[in-house]
């Protein structure tokens, strides 16, 4: 589809073509996407739902330079991927796991394991855990104590203090109780409306994909069946399970 030049002007990031990524299940050097085209604008909330198998994170991984397309090409600011720092890359399209990774030692610490960041004052910190919910006497406390949502507001902290412009999350609240889903479920939805960060959200979970609007690609077998709004998502993904 041809974009007028304003919108061109307003793009992010350009999938074309792109096929490969690993799948995570007992074959993990199987190739699982297969030609996926899409673009996303700088502010929007794209979600990736489809089936578990499909290549939800694995796209996640190539979108981040943890992988590189085995074809295709994908252009962070209409410069292909391959021609950044993967560190760099890192950093301005970040990547929130599903079970956040929190090292030993304070919170303070793991949020100066930031690539990058090692000399940061506390009050940056301490503003990186306002924007989460969480206050200033949270950086004195054993990371790995902490619950799964706070565990997983941490990660998210730490991916800010990159300065991203692009926010990749990997089933954010599938592993949280119910008040930590909703909890961060709303960061997630304000990070987007109120700081108009670029978000891509892979999850299962159709509330989280209503609560954040938006359009909504469906992957099965590697490739993209489906794109709708959001308030459509519910009976198309019951098609695809």
């Amino acid at each position: 589809m041809e974009m007028t030049t304003g919108a061109e002007a307003e793009l992010i990031l350009v999938c074309r073509k792109v096929s490969g990524g690993y799948s995570v299940d007992a074959q993990p050097h199987r190739e699982v996407l297969k030609s996926i085209s899409f673009q996303v604008h700088a502010g929007e909330c794209l979600s990736i739902a489809g089936p578990s198998g499909s290549g939800k994170s694995a796209l996640l991984r190539l979108l981040n330079r943890f992988d590189d397309p085995a074809q295709g090409e994908i252009c962070f600011r209409g410069k292909p991927l391959q021609r950044f720092d993967p560190l760099e890359i890192r950093r301005r399209i970040a990547l929130v796991l599903q079970n956040p990774v929190m090292f030993h030692g304070t919170v303070r610490e793991n949020l100066l394991r930031r690539p990058g960041r090692q000399d940061l004052s506390e009050p940056p910190l301490v503003q990186a855990l306002e924007e989460v919910g969480l206050d200033r006497s949270f950086l004195d406390r054993i990371a790995t104590e902490l619950s799964g949502g706070e565990k997983q507001r941490i990660s998210i902290a730490r991916s800010l203090l990159g300065g991203p412009e692009i926010l990749l999350l990997d089933e954010p609240t599938s592993a949280l109780d119910p008040r930590s889903l909703r909890l961060v479920a709303d960061l997630i939805t304000q990070l987007n409306r109120v700081r108009g960060l670029t978000l891509i959200v892979v999850t299962h979970q159709v509330d989280l994909i209503h609560r954040l609007g938006g359009r909504v690609l469906v992957l099965d077998r590697g490739q993209v069946v489906r794109e709708v709004r959001a308030e459509q998502a519910g009976s198309l993904l019951e098609e695809h399970e």
